[in-house]
């Protein structure tokens, strides 16, 4: 029979070099430069995307029975209605500056408009035309809310 001789094995140890160790050292760094770099570039990215001016104009209809009358300019009055009708008014849009335009509105109906994320150029003149279907579960009355404008640069 054969005996086993015990044989302690020692752990190698890898020892580092200085290259590797400064190698290692410049890709971090340079991962960490890429991210700041693109981090920062959605910063500004982000704040460019800021309109430079927002406009706003309160909208106003009544559901009736019966003729309308639409005799202010103060306002997007888009006057009375029955339901089943579709109110609309026409707006002229101008600006001094070139500049994308997105309009979106909160309140009570339902508006759209022909023309919308447009860009306007500079002294130049946008007729945009809006349009309230008056459906028949609005009640009869008074109803509102607000129509803005963003003006972004471009």
């Amino acid at each position: 029979m054969r005996k086993r001789k015990n044989v302690v094995r020692k752990k190698q140890t890898k020892i580092i070099s200085s290259r590797t160790v400064v190698f290692f050292m410049l890709i971090v760094l340079l991962v960490a430069l890429i991210l700041t770099t693109i981090y920062a570039s959605a910063i500004v990215k982000k704040s460019s995307q800021q309109p430079f001016e927002i406009r706003f104009v309160p909208y106003d209809f009544k559901v009736t029975k019966g003729a309308g009358f639409i005799l202010d300019n103060d306002s997007l009055h888009f006057g009375e209605g029955e339901p089943g009708m579709t109110l609309s008014r026409e707006i002229n849009l101008s600006s001094s500056r070139k500049a994308f335009v997105e309009i979106y509105w909160e309140g009570e109906g339902n508006i759209s408009v022909d023309i919308n994320d447009f860009i306007l150029d500079a002294n130049t003149t946008q007729s945009i035309q809006f349009y309230l279907p008056i459906t028949n579960n609005l009640a009869l009355g008074n109803h509102s809310g607000m129509v803005y404008f963003n003006f972004y640069k471009r």
